[in-house]
C-alpha cells in the first residue's frame, strides 16, 4: 500500500472530475432517516426512503385517483431516469441498487403534474442498514465467541415486545452447528416459548437429511429445507413472510440458494402473532414455563436480527450469499483483494478508519488512466461492465490507494483453463489427455465446488460406441459399461460423453441424463456448457448448452443438486476417454479437443447461449421464432418418395418435417409453423427445377431450399453446374438459404454429381458459402452403413429405411436434431395389396349361373373368385381358366372380383345383374357425385395443376402421433401424386398442433393468405376449440368467416369433423357440440362434408377400444389418431370428396393389428331351411357371456365359400345372421361362424358344424313340367308315350330319391326323352315365302304406316320365325302363323293421313273466344271440334279419316257468327233505369218505359241482330229525348248528344245523367227564389 501527500491525492481526484465529469466524492447526509436536499420550490408528499440490503424502499403520501412516476439518479445534480410510473399506491421498491449504494430520487404526480424535491437515503445500503433498523437484533462478540452446548441460552425477553405484534418481516441467521452426526432433533437458534424453533428441525423420520435448516411456529407453520446442513461451516438462512394484510410469496434462502417459494394464504399468516403471546424469547434453545433448556443449540451463533422489512427473493439471496458481518473491523490500512468471474470482477476491501466512502477505479488499457466506476460506502463491488478479460482495478479510500490488480476473465477465470495446439488436442480414439497432472490443489479445489460449469470445444468422428469427452472417478473404480446403460449411480464418477447415435449423456453420481432427439454432427466443431446450480429454486441444476443451444434442463429439484463435492475420493480427470489403471483408454474419442475450462460459477443461460454460439451453424437462423420459416425440398423420384417405394412411412421430407415442426417446435406456435413444402417430381432434373424456379420454389417464399440432386443421369456435366449455379444465384436474390443434396447411390454415379456440385462452389464467391450446405448422401451412407443395399428397393429406388437414413443426415446436418424414429418404428406389417391389371374376365350369366372365363395370361396361375350377391359373398377357385358359379338368385345385382397369383394380381371389377342374357360391366368408381364432388372430379381431370391445403389443429399437422408413418396429409399427397398420378399438384399442410379456429384467423397470413390461391382448402378445427370452451358461437362465426373467404378466392372448401373422443374430460364432453356446428355449417354454405366423426363412432360399435388410448387407430392419449387412424381418415377423405379410386394403393392400404384369436367349443345354434341358413348370434352372445361387434359366418360346400359378414351399427346387439340362397343339393356343408368382441381386439372362432342340405328337386320339378307342355298329337304315339313313361318314372323320385345324383339322373332321362321325340311331318313352303317377302319390308317402308298395323306386322312377323324354327310346331300352329302374317302384309298400305292442317286448325278454333260468337253457331261448332280432336289423338288415323274431319271442321267453323255489339244499348238502359219518375211528366215517362222494355228485350236476346239493336237503340234514345219535366213542360232532352257530351268517358260510354241535370236545375231554383224572394234556402230531394 503506497501511502502518499494528502494534497496530491485531492489533485488525482480533481483531474479524475475534470477528466470523466463525474462526481465520485459522496455527499455528506445529516443523521437523520432521510435526506432531503431542497434546490427549488416543489411539492411535497411527505417522501422519503430507507435502505435495505441491496434495494431502496420508497414511501410518499398518495392520494386517491393519483398515479405517480419515480426517477432516480446517481448524483443530486445528475441525470435523471424513470424507474416505474403510472403507480397508483404508496410504496416502491427500487431493487437490486447495490449494497454501500447512495441513491437521489424524486416523485411526479403525473396527474397534478408536479414534482418533488429531490431526496435520497441517508444510510448507505447494506446489512448494516437492515440491521440498524432491526426490531430484533443479537450478535455476538467475534473477539470471545459465546459456545452453545446444550446447558445455556442468552435469555431475549426484553426484546419480545418488538416482534410479538408482527405478522410479517424477515429472519436472518448466521451460525455454525457442531452436533453429532447421529442429531435427530430439533435445535433453536431462535427459540420461541418452549417449542416455537428457527434453525434445524426434524421431521422424526427415519430418512431425514441430518441438520437441516428449518422452521416450526405455532399453528402449522413448519417446515424443513432438505440439502441444508448447518454442520461443517458458517451458514446463513433467510426467511421472509409477507404481513396478513398482504398478498406475496413465503421464501426462504441457505448460502445463496433457495430453499422455497410459494403463495402466502391464510394457514400460513401471522410469524409471529400465531403464538398468541410471546412469554420467552432465547438464542441457542427454548426455555419451557419451568425455565428448563429445550431444542438446544451446539456451536456457535453469529447473529440473529429480525427485521418488519419484507424482502425479495434475490435480496434474501444476496444476504445468503454474501454472509454479512455485523461487526466490522476497522484498519489503518486499505487491503483490496479481485475475484475475477466469467463476465464480472469481485472487488472486496477492508473497513478503513475515518473512511466513510470509498473509490473503485478502473481501465482496460495499460496506457489509459484510471477512470472511477463507483463511489460507495460498502466494502464490496461488482464490476459487470466488462469490456476486455484483462481490465485493471484500484480503490481510494480517504489518502489511500490501493496496488493495480489484473482480472481474469472468461475462460481464463476458473479452476481449470487449458488450451490445446492442433497435435495435443488430436486424439485417435486410443489416447486420452490426463488434465489433472497430479495437481493437488487444482484437484482440492474442484472437489470443493457444489455448482459451476464445464467448458469444452471439441469434434470427432462416427463410432459405434460411447465416446467420452469428459471425466472424472476414482482409478480404483471400474469403469461402467456405457455401451449397455451402465451408469455412475452411486459412484464417485462423473461422465459427459457421445452415444452410439451422438446423443450426449450428462451421467453424474447422483444424477444423469440424455439429450434425446439432438444427435450432434459428426466432423464440425462443437462449443459445449455444461453447468450445475446448486439453487433448487430458481436455477437448472442441470443444463447443457451446445453450438448456441441449450439443449436440456433440470430445475426445481433438490435431488438434483451437487457437483464435484459429492465426489470426494476422485483421483483422476480425462478428456476424451477413460484411463484405466493398465495404461489403457476405454470409450476413446475419435477426433479432436480444442480447450477445456472448469468454472466454480453458474453461467448464466444466455452467458452459455452467446459462448457455444462460436460454432453454431449458419443454418440456426432458419429455426428461429419467426412466423415464416418455411422450407421447400424438391427434386426427382427420390425427393417426391413414391408410394410404391415406400408404402405409408414418411418420405424423407415428411420426417424432416416432424424434427423441425415438433420435435424443435417445443411450445412455440411460430415454431410449428416451419411448413415443409414438397415440390419434387418423379422425371424432374435440375434443368426442369432452374426453369421453373419461380413456380416450384419462388412462390413459396421459403427460407431454405433443400435440393436433392436425383434423376440427372441424362444432362451433361456442363448442364448439371449451369443450373445448379443458377438456382443458387437466384436463392440468393431471394435470401434463400441453400441445401444442396447429393443423392445415395449403390453404385459410383454419385461421385460425378459430388464433383459437380465441388465445381459449382468453387466458382461461387466465398461470401456467398456461408448461404449453403452441401449434404453428401452418398459419402455418408456409405461411411455409416458400410453395406448399403437394404436402404434399396429391388429396382435400386430409395425404400423406407434409406428415406429414414436420409431424413436423419439432413436433420442432424440442418438442425443438429436427428429424429425420433429407428428402423423397427418402421416395420410394420401391411395386408396385401393385389397389383391390377387391365384384364377384364368373360362372364356369361344363363339361368341361374354365371360361367366365367379369363383372358389367357402366361403370368397368372391360381385364379379365384368373390362374388357380392344380395349380401352374399360367394368365394371359390378356377380349374385353369374357368369357373361356374351356380344357383344365384335371379334379379339381383352383383359384382364380381377375379384374382390370380393367390390374390396378389386382380384383373378389372365387373357388375352386372343376374338376369339371363344381360351383360356385365366393368365397375365405375365416383358414380352420382354431388355438384362440388363433381367440381373437384373435373379438375383432376385436367393436366393443370392443383394446390390442396390443409388447415387444421395437431390432428392434421400430424407429428409424433403416428410415429415415422404418413399422417393424413402424407397420405394424401401420395394418393395425388402416385394413385392419380398427378405429381405436379403440391399438397400444403399448415395444420399446427394447440390451434383452434380463433387461433388460425390471428394467424392467417402464415397459414392460409399465403396460400390462398389454393384449388381445395381442406379444414378441421374444433378439438381444442371444444376444450376452451362450453359455447361454438364464435367458432360458428369465426368458421363462416373463413369459408367466406375461401369461397371469394375461388377455391373449394372442404370441412372435416374431428374425430370422436371418448374421454370425459373438456374435449370429449363438449366435441359433439362443434362436431354439429360444422355439419350444420356444411349444409348452409354447401360444402363437402367429410364426417370422422360418424366414422369413429360407427367403429366404436365393433370395437368400443378402437378409437380409444392404445386402439387400432388411436395413439396412447385419447386425442391423436395413430397411422392406422389417420390412413383411415384419409380413405374417408378421398371417398367424400368423390375422387375414389378402388384400384389405387391408397385406397386399399390397410395395416396387420394385434388380434388375440381365440378357438371355443360352443356350438352355435343353426338351422337351415329352404335355402337360409339362420344363426342365433343372440344365443351365441348368452353362451359366451360377452357381446360382439363382428360376426362372420362361412358355409363350405365343395369348396365354395358362401360368407356373410354383419357389423354392430348402433348400440342394440346383434341378433341373428342370416345367409340366403344356400344351394340345396343334398351335401355336406361346413359351417363356421366367427366373432370378434365389441369391446377388444379378440376374434373367437365358434366349433365348426357340419349339415346336410336339402336335396335339390327344382330342376326336375321344372323340367317335368316343361315335358308335359307337349302335346301327343304333333309327335307319333311311339316317342310319345316313351315320353310319358318316363315322366311317371321321374315322378315317383321326387318321393323316393336319396340322393342328388338319383335326381340329377332323372333330369338327364326326361331330356333324352324330350330329344327323342319324333314329329310329325308338317308343310311349312307358304309360311317361308310369307317370311321372305316380309323380310324385304324395310323401316323406311313403314314409316307412314300406321302405328297398329306395323305393330302388328313386326309381331306376326317374330311369330312367324319362332313357328318356322321349332320343329315340334303342329301344323295348325303353321297355319294360322301364316294367316297373320298374310294379313299384316295385306295392310301396309294403310297409311297415316297427314295431320298438319287439321292441327293448324284445331289451334285456331280453340285459341277463339266463345262469348264473342253466338250461342247457336258456337254449340253447332263444338261436336265437329270433338271428332277432329279424336281423329288427332289417333296415331292410327288414316289419310282419308284425317281429309274429311278436316273438311268437315272448315265447315263448322265458316258457320260461326259474331255476336252484335250491345255496349251502347246497355249504357243507355243504364242511364235511364237512373232517372226518377218524379221528375217527368207521365205521358213522355211511359214512352220511354215502353222503350226501355223492348230494349231490354233485344239486350237479353243471344240472337239479337245487328239491326234488330240498332233500331232499340234510336227508340231509347227518341224516348229520352221525348221526356219533359214537371217544372216546365215545355222542356224537354231534345238532344242526347248534348246529354252525351256532358258524361262521356270514352267513346260508346254514357254516364248517368241524373247528376248533371240536378245540379243545373239546383243553381237554377236557387237563383230564381233569390231573385223573388231574397236570401231563401229550400230542400230538395232527388
Amino acid at each position: 500500500m503506497k501511502r502518499k501527500n494528502k494534497k496530491i491525492i485531492l489533485a488525482v481526484v480533481s483531474i479524475a472530475l475534470l477528466q470523466s465529469g463525474t462526481n465520485i466524492l459522496p455527499v455528506l447526509a445529516n443523521n437523520t432517516a432521510t435526506s432531503v436536499i431542497e434546490s427549488r420550490e416543489n411539492i411535497s408528499l411527505e417522501q422519503k426512503c430507507t435502505a435495505r440490503y441491496n434495494s431502496i424502499r420508497i414511501n410518499w403520501n398518495s392520494e386517491a385517483d393519483h398515479v405517480y412516476k419515480i426517477e432516480t439518479s446517481d448524483f443530486q445534480d445528475g441525470s435523471f431516469s424513470v424507474i416505474a410510473e403510472n403507480l397508483n399506491t404508496s410504496e416502491y421498491i427500487h431493487e437490486n441498487v447495490g449494497v454501500g449504494q447512495k441513491k437521489y430520487y424524486r416523485i411526479t404526480d403525473q396527474t397534478a403534474n408536479k414534482t418533488t424535491a429531490v431526496f435520497s437515503n441517508d444510510t448507505y445500503t447494506g446489512f448494516k442498514a437492515i440491521n440498524d433498523s432491526a426490531k430484533l437484533k443479537w450478535h455476538d462478540d467475534l473477539s470471545n465467541r459465546h459456545i452453545f452446548n446444550g446447558t445455556n441460552v442468552i435469555d431475549l425477553d426484553d426484546q419480545i415486545s418488538n416482534i410479538d405484534k408482527l405478522t410479517g418481516g424477515t429472519i436472518i441467521v448466521k451460525g455454525n452447528f457442531d452436533g453429532a452426526d447421529s442429531w435427530k432433533q430439533n435445535a433453536s437458534m431462535l427459540g420461541i416459548n418452549d417449542s416455537g424453533i428457527f434453525g434445524i428441525r426434524h421431521a422424526n423420520s427415519s430418512n431425514q437429511t441430518a441438520e437441516s435448516f428449518g422452521l416450526d411456529f405455532s399453528g402449522g407453520l413448519k417446515a424443513t429445507y432438505p440439502n441444508t446442513e448447518f454442520r461443517n461451516s458458517t451458514h446463513v438462512a433467510v426467511y421472509t413472510n409477507p404481513p396478513s394484510d398482504k398478498t406475496g410469496k413465503i421464501i426462504a434462502s441457505f448460502d445463496g440458494v433457495s430453499t422455497v417459494s410459494f403463495d402466502n394464504n391464510d394457514t400460513l399468516k401471522g410469524l409471529f402473532t400465531r403464538f398468541g403471546g410471546i412469554n420467552s424469547l432465547s438464542i441457542g434453545g427454548n426455555r419451557d414455563s419451568s425455565g428448563n433448556i429445550t431444542n438446544p443449540w451446539y456451536g456457535t451463533i453469529d447473529y440473529v436480527v429480525v427485521t418488519d422489512e419484507i424482502l425479495s427473493q434475490s435480496e434474501i439471496n444476496a444476504i445468503s450469499n454474501d454472509a454479512p458481518d455485523i461487526n466490522i473491523e476497522e484498519s489503518d490500512t486499505l487491503t483490496v483483494s479481485l475475484e475475477s468471474k466469467y463476465d464480472s470482477n469481485i472487488i472486496t476491501w477492508n473497513a478503513v478508519k475515518g473512511v466513510s466512502s470509498y473509490t473503485v477505479l478502473a481501465r482496460d488499457d495499460t496506457s489509459s488512466d484510471f477512470i472511477p466506476l463507483v463511489t460507495t460506502g460498502g466494502l464490496k463491488y461488482v464490476d459487470n461492465s466488462l469490456t476486455t478479460n484483462n481490465r485493471e482495478y484500484k480503490v481510494v479510500a480517504g489518502d489511500q490507494e490501493s496496488d493495480v490488480l489484473v482480472s481474469k476473465n472468461g475462460l481464463q477465470s476458473g479452476i481449470l483453463y487449458k488450451e490445446f495446439s492442433e497435435e495435443e488436442g488430436k486424439l485417435d480414439g486410443n489416447s486420452c489427455i490426463d488434465i489433472l497432472n497430479n495437481d493437488q490443489g487444482l484437484l482440492d479445489k474442484l472437489k470443493t465446488m457444489d455448482e459451476g460449469s464445464i467448458v469444452m470445444k471439441f469434434r470427432f468422428n462416427n463410432a459405434n460406441t460411447p465416446r467420452i469427452l469428459f471425466s472424472t472417478k476414482n482409478k480404483t473404480l471400474e469403469t461402467p459399461d456405457y455401451a449397455n446403460n451402465g451408469s455412475n449411480n452411486g459412484k464417485d464418477m462423473i461422465s459427459l460423453y457421445l452415444k452410439e447415435n451422438n446423443e450426449l449423456r450428462s451421467d453424474l453420481k447422483h444424477t444423469r441424463a440424455t439429450a434425446v432427439g439432438y444427435a450432434l454432427s459428426s466432423d464440425n466443431w462443437h462449443t459445449l456448457v455444461f453447468s450445475s446450480s446448486k439453487d433448487s429454486i430458481n436455477g437448472k441444476q442441470l443444463r447443457v448448452t451446445i453450438d448456441g443451444k441449450e439443449i436440456q434442463e433440470f430445475h426445481g429439484n433438490s435431488a438434483n443438486v451437487g457437483l464435484f463435492n459429492l465426489t470426494p475420493t476422485i483421483d483422476q480427470i480425462t478428456l476424451g476417454g477413460i484411463l484405466e489403471s493398465d495404461g489403457s483408454v476405454l470409450y476413446g474419442l475419435d477426433g479432436q479437443i480444442s480447450y477445456i475450462s472448469i468454472l466454480d460459477e453458474v453461467l448464466s443461460d444466455q452467458t452459455a447461449i452467446d459462448l457455444t454460439s462460436e460454432t453454431k451453424n449458419k443454418i440456426d437462423d432458419l429455426f428461429d421464432n419467426g412466423a415464416f420459416n418455411t422450407w421447400v425440398v424438391t427434386g426427382g423420384a427420390l425427393a417426391q418418395g413414391d408410394i410404391q417405394d415406400i408404402g405409408g412411412v414418411r418420405n424423407y421430407a415428411g420426417l424432416f418435417e416432424e424434427v423441425i415442426r415438433w420435435n424443435l417446435g417445443s411450445a412455440s406456435m411460430e415454431k410449428r409453423q416451419r411448413f415443409v413444402i414438397n415440390t419434387a417430381r418423379k422425371v424432374q432434373n435440375i434443368k426442369d427445377i432452374d426453369i421453373g424456379y419461380d413456380t416450384l420454389i419462388k412462390s413459396y417464399q421459403p427460407k431454405a431450399l433443400a435440393l436433392m440432386l436425383d434423376n440427372n443421369q441424362s444432362l451433361s456435366d456442363l448442364e448439371i453446374q449451369e443450373h445448379l449455379l443458377s438456382i443458387i444465384n437466384k436463392n440468393n436474390e431471394n435470401d434463400i438459404y441453400s441445401v444442396i443434396q447429393i443423392p445415395p447411390a449403390l453404385d459410383d454415379s454419385s461421385i460425378r454429381i459430388a464433383n459437380n456440385v465441388n465445381n459449382v462452389l468453387s466458382k461461387l464467391d466465398s461470401s456467398l458459402l456461408k448461404n449453403i450446405m452441401i449434404i453428401n448422401h452418398d459419402d455418408l451412407f456409405k461411411s455409416e452403413f458400410g453395406d448399403i443395399s437394404d436402404k434399396f428397393n429391388q429396382n435400386g429406388s430409395l425404400n423406407a429405411k434409406g428415406h429414414l437414413a436420409i431424413a436423419n443426415q439432413l436433420s442432424l446436418k440442418t438442425a443438429n436434431r436427428a429424429t425420433t424414429i429407428t428402423e423397427n418404428d418402421i416395420l410394420k406389417p401391411t395386408k396385401m395389396i393385389p397389383t391390377f391389371i387391365p384384364d377384364v374376365p368373360n362372364v356369361l350369366i344363363s339361368d341361374n349361373q354365371l360361367d366365367i372365363e379369363v383372358p389367357n395370361n402366361d403370368n397368372i396361375s391360381n385364379y379365384s373368385y368373390k362374388l357380392s350377391i344380395d349380401g352374399i359373398l360367394i368365394s371359390g377357385n378356377f380349374i385353369d381358366t374357368k369357373a361356374v358359379i351356380k344357383n344365384l338368385p335371379k334379379n339381383k345385382n352383383f359384382e364380381l372380383i377375379v384374382q390370380g397369383n393367390d390374390g396378389s394380381i386382380q384383373l378389372k371389377t365387373l357388375v352386372g345383374t343376374t338376369d339371363k342374357g344381360t351383360e356385365v360391366t366393368i365397375k365405375l368408381d365416383n358414380q352420382n357425385l354431388t355438384e362440388q364432388q363433381k367440381e373437384i372430379y373435373s379438375k383432376i381431370q385436367q393436366d393443370k395443376p392443383m394446390k390442396w391445403l390443409f388447415l387444421g389443429d395437431s390432428i392434421t399437422h400430424g407429428a409424433l402421433h403416428t410415429n415415422g408413418y404418413d399422417a393424413l396429409p402424407q397420405v394424401f399427397e401420395k394418393f395425388i401424386k402416385n394413385d392419380l398420378n398427378r405429381d405436379s399438384d403440391v399438397i400444403i399442410n399448415t395444420g399446427v398442433s394447440s390451434a383452434t379456429i380463433q387461433e388460425l384467423m390471428n394467424n392467417k397470413e402464415a397459414r392460409y393468405d399465403r396460400y390462398k390461391d389454393a384449388d381445395v382448402v381442406i379444414l378441421m378445427f374444433g378439438t381444442n376449440d371444444a376444450f376452451y370452451s362450453d359455447d361454438p358461437s364464435s367458432y360458428r362465426q369465426n368458421l363462416k368467416a373463413i369459408i367466406s373467404e375461401i369461397k371469394e378466392n375461388n377455391s373449394i372448401p372442404v370441412l372435416r369433423t374431428p374425430n370422436k373422443l371418448f374421454s370425459n374430460d373438456n374435449r370429449g364432453t363438449r366435441l359433439l357440440k362443434y362436431v354439429e356446428v360444422i355439419r350444420e355449417v356444411a349444409q348452409e354454405e354447401d360444402c363437402i362434408l367429410v364426417d370422422h366423426y360418424q366414422q369413429w363412432e360407427d367403429a366404436a360399435y365393433i370395437n368400443n377400444q378402437i378409437g380409444r388410448a392404445y386402439g387400432d387407430w388411436m395413439n396412447t392419449d385419447d386425442i391423436h389418431p395413430n397411422y392406422l387412424g389417420q390412413l383411415k381418415m384419409t380413405q374417408l377423405l378421398i371417398k367424400e370428396m368423390g375422387i375414389w379410386n378402388s384400384e389405387s394403393i391408397t385406397c386399399n392400404l390397410d395395416y396387420e393389428t394385434n388380434i388375440t384369436k381365440e378357438e371355443s367349443q360352443i356350438v352355435p345354434s343353426v338351422t337351415l331351411s329352404n335355402k337360409t341358413l339362420t344363426v342365433d348370434i343372440n344365443k351365441l352372445r348368452n353362451d359366451y357371456g360377452q357381446s360382439f361387434g363382428k360376426v362372420t359366418v362361412e358355409v363350405n360346400i365343395n369348396g365354395v365359400i358362401y360368407s356373410k359378414t354383419v357389423n354392430k351399427d348402433s348400440v342394440e346387439p346383434i341378433t341373428i345372421v342370416e345367409l340366403t340362397n344356400i344351394p340345396k343339393g343334398g351335401d355336406i356343408i361346413n359351417v363356421t361362424v366367427k366373432a370378434s368382441l365389441d369391446s377388444s381386439n379378440k376374434e373367437i372362432t365358434f366349433k365348426e358344424l357340419e349339415l346336410r342340405n336339402e336335396l335339390d328337386k327344382d330342376a326336375l320339378i321344372e323340367k317335368i313340367n316343361y315335358a308335359k307342355t307337349f302335346s301327343r298329337h304333333e309327335y307319333t304315339p311311339e316317342s310319345f308315350n316313351e315320353l310319358t313313361n318316363v315322366i311317371e318314372k321321374v315322378e315317383q323320385l321326387l318321393e323316393t330319391a336319396q340322393t342328388q345324383n338319383e335326381l340329377d339322373e332323372a333330369v338327364n332321362l326326361l331330356d333324352i326323352a324330350i330329344k327323342n321325340l319324333v314329329k310329325i311331318n308338317t308343310f311349312k313352303t307358304a309360311l317361308e315365302i310369307a317370311i321372305e317377302i316380309a323380310d324385304k319390308v324395310t323401316d323406311k317402308d313403314l314409316e307412314n304406316v300406321v302405328p297398329v298395323v306395323v305393330t302388328e306386322f313386326k309381331a306376326a312377323l317374330e311369330e312367324a320365325k319362332s313357328v318356322l324354327a321349332d320343329v315340334s310346331a303342329s301344323q295348325e300352329t303353321i297355319d294360322k302363323s301364316f294367316s297373320r302374317l298374310a294379313k299384316a302384309i295385306q295392310m301396309l298400305e294403310f297409311y297415316k293421313g297427314d295431320k298438319t292442317q287439321l292441327i293448324n286448325l284445331v289451334n285456331k278454333i280453340e285459341a277463339l273466344n266463345e262469348n264473342d260468337y253466338t250461342n247457336e253457331s258456337w254449340t253447332n261448332l263444338q261436336p265437329v271440334l270433338d271428332e277432329a280432336k279424336i281423329v288427332l289423338n289417333n296415331e292410327n288415323a288414316l289419310e282419308k279419316e284425317v281429309n274429311e274431319v278436316h273438311d268437315k271442321l272448315v265447315r263448322a267453323f265458316l258457320q260461326l257468327r259474331l255476336k252484335p255489339n250491345k255496349d251502347l244499348l246497355n249504357e243507355l238502359i243504364k242511364q235511364v233505369e237512373g232517372l226518377n219518375a218524379l221528375y217527368y211528366t207521365p205521358s213522355s215517362w211511359n214512352r220511354l218505359q215502353e222503350a226501355l222494355i223492348e230494349a231490354k228485350s233485344v239486350l237479353v236476346d243471344e240472337n239479337a241482330t245487328s239491326i234488330e239493336i240498332n233500331n232499340a237503340i234510336t227508340i231509347m234514345k227518341e224516348a229520352i229525348a221525348g221526356l219533359k219535366t214537371n217544372y216546365d213542360d215545355s222542356k224537354s232532352i231534345t238532344n242526347t248528344n248534348d246529354l252525351n257530351k256532358q258524361s262521356i268517358v270514352k267513346t260508346g260510354d254514357i254516364v248517368n245523367i241524373i247528376y248533371p241535370i240536378s245540379m243545373m236545375m239546383l243553381a237554377l231554383i236557387i237563383l230564381y227564389k233569390n231573385v223573388n224572394t231574397g236570401p231563401r234556402f229550400d230542400l230538395f230531394i232527388f
